[in-house]
C-alpha cells in the first residue's frame, strides 16, 4: 500500500496536470521528484564494495603465482651458478702453469727438443708456443720445425722460430752458439740499438753494456776465400765470402754454402772478419 504522503504527491500531480494548481506548483513538484530519484540511485560507496569485492576473490590466485615464480626462480639460480662455475673451471683448465726445468731435464715434441744442461728456467709449453724465462741457464735448442719460442732473460729477449743453437748466459751476460737458422735478439739496454739479427753460423756474445758477433771458427783449405762481416742497415749480420761485387750488389756465399745477393744499398759496413 501507498503511503499517505507518497498520495498526496500523486494527487498534486494530478492536479496539476488538469491544471488546477499553478505553474510554480508544477515546478516545484517535479524538483521534488528528481530529488527523490537521485536520492534512490544506487551510492558510489555500494559500486566501490562491488569492485573490492572483486578484487579480493582473485588475491589468493595472484598470491599463488607470485608463490609459484618465486620457487621456480630459487631452483633456478643453483643450476645458473653451476654453469658459471664450470665455465670458470673450463677457462682455467686451458691456462698453462710454468713448471721449472733444471739440469740433466729434455723437452720434446714432434721434432722439437730442448735439453737443459745447467741453470734453471721458468719454462712453459702451451700448443706450439714456448716460453723460458731465465738468468743462469745453459740449454741446447733443436728446434727442427717452426717453434714460436721466447726466452727472456734480464738483459736480453730471444725470438725463434725454428733453428739450432746453444743459450749459454748468467745474470752478467752470456752467448748464444747459433749453427742453424736465425735468430732475432732484442737488447734491454735503451742505450744500445734494437733488434740484433743473426743468421747462422755465428756466435753473438752480450754483456750489460756491450754485445759483439764472430762468426764460428771453421776448417779451412787452401782455397778457401776470406771471411767478410757484412752489417746491414736493418740490423742484421752476415757471415760471407764475397763471389762477386759491383757499385750495385754484392753476391756472397754464407757461411752454410746459401748464397745471397745483397744491395749496396742495404749495406751499413763490410770488413774482413775476425775468427773466434
Amino acid at each position: 500500500m501507498k503511503s499517505s504522503g507518497k498520495k498526496a504527491r500523486i494527487r498534486e500531480m494530478l492536479a496539476a496536470e488538469s491544471g488546477k494548481t499553478p505553474h510554480t506548483d508544477w515546478a516545484r513538484f517535479k524538483q521534488q521528484i528528481r530529488r527523490e530519484v537521485v536520492s534512490n540511485e544506487i551510492p558510489q560507496l555500494e559500486i566501490a564494495d562491488q569492485k573490492t569485492t572483486s578484487i579480493v576473490k582473485w588475491l589468493p590466485a595472484i598470491a599463488a603465482v607470485i608463490v609459484a615464480g618465486v620457487v621456480v626462480f630459487s631452483l633456478r639460480e643453483p643450476a645458473h651458478e653451476k654453469t658459471n662455475n664450470e665455465l670458470v673451471t673450463q677457462k682455467s683448465e686451458t691456462v698453462v702453469a710454468p713448471r721449472t726445468m733444471q739440469r740433466g731435464d729434455v723437452y720434446r715434441s714432434g721434432r722439437r727438443e730442448i735439453h737443459f744442461l745447467s741453470g734453471a728456467a721458468q719454462f712453459k709449453a702451451h700448443d706450439n708456443r714456448l716460453f723460458i724465462e731465465a738468468t743462469n741457464l745453459k740449454a741446447d735448442f733443436k728446434l727442427n720445425q717452426k717453434t714460436d719460442l721466447t726466452i727472456q732473460h734480464p738483459l736480453i729477449t730471444v725470438t725463434v722460430t725454428g733453428t739450432q743453437f746453444v743459450f749459454d748466459a748468467t745474470a752478467s751476460g752470456g752467448r748464444i752458439r747459433l749453427t742453424q737458422g736465425s735468430l732475432r735478439i732484442n737488447l734491454k739496454n735503451p742505450t744500445m740499438p734494437n733488434p740484433v739479427l743473426l743468421t747462422a753460423p755465428v756466435l753473438f756474445e752480450f754483456a750489460d753494456k756491450t754485445h759483439h758477433t764472430k762468426p764460428i771458427a771453421q776448417k779451412k783449405t787452401a782455397l778457401d776465400k776470406p771471411l767478410y762481416r757484412y752489417e746491414l742497415t736493418n740490423g742484421e749480420v752476415l757471415y760471407a765470402e764475397q763471389l762477386a761485387t759491383n757499385e750495385q750488389i754484392h753476391r756472397v756465399q754464407l757461411l752454410g754454402g746459401k748464397e745471397q745477393v745483397i744491395a749496396v744499398g742495404d749495406i751499413a759496413s763490410v770488413g774482413p772478419a775476425l775468427s773466434e
